[in-house]
C-alpha cells in the first residue's frame, strides 16, 4: 500500500537499558538504513537526529536535517509512545513522544523519501520491543505546548484538541 501524503506512524517502544533505534522513512531499499532514498530518524535516550539519504546512479549522499532534539528517555519507565508525523508536501517530519511535540524537522530541498518503505534498525545489543504498530492519515495538527502564564493569579489551562485554550480555575473534576 502506499504510505499517504501525510502519515502518522506510531508505535509503543520498550527497551531494557537504553533505547537506541534508526527508523527509516519512505525508503524505497532495504538494504540498509544508508541505502536508497528515504529520512532516517536516530532515537537515543538523549537525543533524536534526523539524516536524509539520497541514492542516484551508483552516487549516494547523506546530510542532516535540522537541529538535534535533546531528550531524557532514561528517566522513564522504558517505555515510550513514539509517533513520527511525515508531512510529504511541507518536506516536514515531527517527533512526538508520549503525546508531547519533540521537535519539527524541515527539509529546505527536495523530498529524499521515494519509497513507501518503513524499517526498523536496532543500534544497539539490548533488548528493545517495538508493538502496536499503526501508520494512519494525519490531519497535520501537532500537539501544542502551553506556555505558562505571566501574573500573580494562579490558573490552570486547557487546550482543546482543536488549539482552543480554556484558563481558569479547576474545583473538581
Amino acid at each position: 500500500p502506499k504510505l499517504p501524503e501525510r502519515a502518522n506512524i506510531e508505535f509503543d517502544l520498550n527497551w531494557t537499558s537504553s533505547p537506541s533505534i534508526y527508523i527509516n522513512l519512505c525508503t524505497d531499499n532495504f538494504a540498509g538504513y544508508t541505502s536508497g532514498n528515504s529520512y532516517c530518524v536516530r532515537l537515543t535516550r538523549s537525543s533524536a537526529l534526523l539524516y536524509k539519504y539520497t541514492a542516484k546512479k551508483n552516487r549516494r549522499h547523506s546530510a542532516r536535517v535540522g537541529n538535534t532534539a535533546k531528550l531524557n528517555l532514561s528517566n522513564t519507565s522504558k517505555s515510550a509512545h513514539i509517533s513520527l508525523r511525515i508531512d510529504k508536501p511541507r518536506h516536514s517530519i515531527a517527533l512526538v513522544i508520549n503525546g508531547r511535540l519533540i521537535t519539527q524537522w524541515t527539509d529546505n530541498g527536495q523530498f529524499a523519501g521515494l519509497g513507501n518503505g518503513l524499517m526498523f534498525t536496532s543500534r544497539t545489543s539490548a533488548p528493545m520491543r517495538l508493538s502496536n504498530l499503526r501508520i494512519s492519515h494525519w490531519n497535520s495538527g501537532l500537539p501544542a505546548t502551553l506556555k505558562p502564564k505571566t501574573g500573580s493569579a494562579p490558573s490552570d489551562s486547557l487546550r482543546l484538541v482543536n488549539n482552543d485554550t480554556l484558563s481558569g480555575k479547576v474545583g473538581t473534576i
